[in-house]
């Protein structure tokens, strides 16, 4: 993956996160002490409560700093670092009610590998300061770390299809994995949006065939995976699909997932060429000030209190329905990127 497609991947994952799904701990010192219950092998575990507000304004507002000076591109692979740890402080709390929400684990696992591959290393403040890199080992170590997060993606969705094909694939229309998802969702979260209001209405025999067609496509990865590029990106892409019909249909935002696997398209092939340092320096006088506009508006929003994912909210009603809305162009960006790459991919490069 050439260099200039991870700085053009980090400018648009970057931004997404900052508007649209940036975390917020802010809340937490306000929950009883009673509900205090961590794991034992976190280190939450290692304080008796909840700290104080200021503690978790402070993680807020860093976690800001870190994801902007990751946008721009300026010590890119410290503030990577950075904020990956302030992430994993503060869902080290939020899991202390006993539940584990595996939403952030992708997002981690992209963003530890990006700091491994070195993804300021164009269209970046860090660009221009440095030296051009010549050493060939570069390109292998991104090369390395995107292999190996491709290995995590693919394991990690194996592991998502092997229950579900344990209890879906059963070949009894009297049960049904995917209304198991839909009529909770719908009764207890009111999520009754888009095409979920026609999943009644849906022949049992079709929703069985979903089943099937779901818990196999998640363990089809691992063997793309070690076919072709152009099929392991064209997997990629059925996924974000996958993604674009569970927000239809169970109202079920994955735009982050979907996002993530974008990692693997070649934007370079998108962008103009790489600019000359004056070109970027003009671009990175409009990107600078904007992304620290943007950011001093989030600091302003979490000192409030108010912890939404996207900026333009206000509670978390609205939040979860406009993170439902624009999971459907999320998605489809994703797809139509990933489709784009695997069409464009050299004929030499298939089998690789």
């Amino acid at each position: 993956m050439p260099g200039a497609s991870l700085g053009l991947f980090r400018w648009v994952f970057g931004l997404y996160l900052l508007l649209l799904e940036l975390p917020s701990w802010s809340w937490l010192h306000r929950v009883p002490v009673a509900l205090f219950d961590p794991p034992p092998l976190s280190p939450a575990a290692l304080v008796p409560s909840f700290p104080g507000a200021p503690f978790f304004a402070v993680l807020d507002v860093l976690l800001v700093v870190c994801l902007c000076a990751v946008i721009v591109g300026y010590r890119t692979r410290a503030f990577t670092a950075a904020y990956l740890a302030l992430v994993l402080v503060g869902t080290n709390f939020n899991y202390c009610f006993g539940k584990i929400d595996h939403g952030s684990v992708l997002s981690s696992a992209l963003l530890a590998g990006m700091a491994w591959a070195d993804w300021g290393r164009y269209y970046s403040v860090d660009s221009l300061l440095r030296e051009p890199e010549r050493e060939p080992g570069r390109a292998r170590t991104s090369k390395r770390a995107l292999s190996l997060f491709a290995a995590v993606l693919a394991f990690g969705m194996l592991t998502a299809g092997l229950p579900k094909a344990w209890s879906w694939i059963d070949f009894d229309l009297g049960t049904s994995g995917f209304l198991a998802w839909y009529y909770p969702n719908r009764e207890s979260l009111g999520r009754d949006y888009l095409l979920a209001p026609l999943v009644p209405q849906t022949p049992l025999l079709a929703l069985e065939l979903a089943d099937y067609v779901g818990a196999s496509f998640e363990m089809l990865g691992i063997f793309a995976l070690v076919s072709t590029r152009r099929l392991w990106r064209g997997w990629l892409m059925i996924a974000a699909l996958f993604h674009l019909a569970n927000a239809a249909a169970l109202n079920i935002a994955f735009t982050q997932q979907a996002l993530v696997y974008a990692v693997f398209a070649d934007l370079s092939r998108l962008a103009p060429p790489l600019p000359r340092p004056e070109a970027l320096r003009r671009a990175l006088r409009w990107l600078v000030p904007g992304v620290c506009a943007l950011g001093a508006l989030r600091v302003g929003l979490r000192l409030e209190g108010i912890g939404t994912a996207a900026f333009f909210t206000t509670s978390p009603e609205r939040d979860d329905f406009a993170g439902l809305l624009l999971a459907l162009p999320g998605c489809a960006l994703a797809a139509g990127l990933l489709a784009y790459s695997a069409f464009k991919e050299p004929r030499s490069d298939f089998s690789r």
